[in-house]
C-alpha cells in the first residue's frame, strides 16, 4: 500500500507541493521550549522527507516561491524601513558586516580543513545564516557556467549545495529559537516591548 502511493505521488508533482505546504504550516505551529517552529523550517523539513522519497515538484515553483517569498519580506518591511534605518542604520550596516564577514571566514576555513566537495560551502553558508537569497545566488552562479570540479557533475554540485543548506536551515533555526528561549533566563536578561511606543516610534503624528 506505501509503495503504491509512493508511485503515484511520483507521477504528481502538483499534488506534491501542495501536500508539502499544507503539512508544512502544520509542523510549523509545533512548539520547540515555547516558541512556535515556524511555516518555513515546517515545509522546509518536509521537503526533505519529500526529497529523500524522491517525490518531484514543479521546477516553475522554486523561482516563484522565492519571488513571492522576497516579495513578502519587502511589503512587511517597507513600512518601518526608512524609519529604522533613519535611527539605527550604521548600527544595522556594522552588524550585517559582522555577521556576514565571519560567517564567510568561517565557513570558507572549514570547507578547506574538512575538504568539503564543491557545492557544500554555499548551501552552509546559507543555511547556517538562514538566508535564501544566497542559495538562490549559489543556485544562479551554477547555472550561469561556474566552473565544475573533475569528477563532479552539475546536478552533483546542484545537490550538495541543496543537502548542505536544508541540513544547516534546520540547526540554524533550532539553535536560534532555543538561543531566543533559554539564554535569557540564563543570563538574566529580560526584553521588554510595548507595541504602542515601537508604533510611535514610526508614526508619530498618529498619536
Amino acid at each position: 500500500m506505501e509503495h503504491t502511493i509512493i508511485t503515484f505521488l511520483k507521477t504528481q508533482p502538483v499534488l506534491n507541493l501542495f501536500i508539502i505546504l499544507g503539512l508544512g504550516v502544520l509542523v510549523g505551529k509545533i512548539k520547540i521550549g515555547g516558541t512556535l517552529m515556524g511555516s518555513v523550517a515546517g515545509v522546509l523539513f518536509i521537503g526533505l522527507i519529500a526529497g529523500h522519497l524522491g517525490l518531484p515538484v514543479p521546477k516553475a515553483a522554486l523561482s516563484m516561491g522565492f519571488i513571492l517569498f522576497i516579495y513578502c519580506v519587502g511589503v512587511q518591511a517597507g513600512p518601518r524601513f526608512w524609519g529604522a534605518f533613519k535611527q539605527d542604520g550604521g548600527r544595522y550596516l556594522i552588524l550585517v558586516f559582522v555577521t556576514a564577514g565571519s560567517a564567510f571566514i568561517l565557513v570558507l576555513a572549514l570547507s578547506r580543513v574538512f575538504e568539503f566537495s564543491q557545492g557544500f560551502a554555499p548551501g552552509l553558508l546559507a543555511g547556517a545564516l538562514t538566508s535564501t537569497p544566497t542559495l538562490v545566488a549559489a543556485q544562479d552562479a551554477l547555472t550561469q557556467g561556474v566552473t565544475i570540479s573533475e569528477g563532479l557533475t552539475q546536478q552533483d554540485v546542484s545537490a550538495n549545495l541543496s543537502a548542505a543548506y536544508a541540513i544547516t536551515y534546520v540547526f540554524g533555526m533550532a539553535g536560534l529559537i532555543l538561543f531566543i528561549s533559554f539564554m535569557p533566563k540564563i543570563f538574566r536578561i529580560w526584553y521588554r516591548f510595548r507595541p504602542l511606543d515601537w508604533y510611535s516610534r514610526f508614526y508619530p503624528w498618529r498619536h
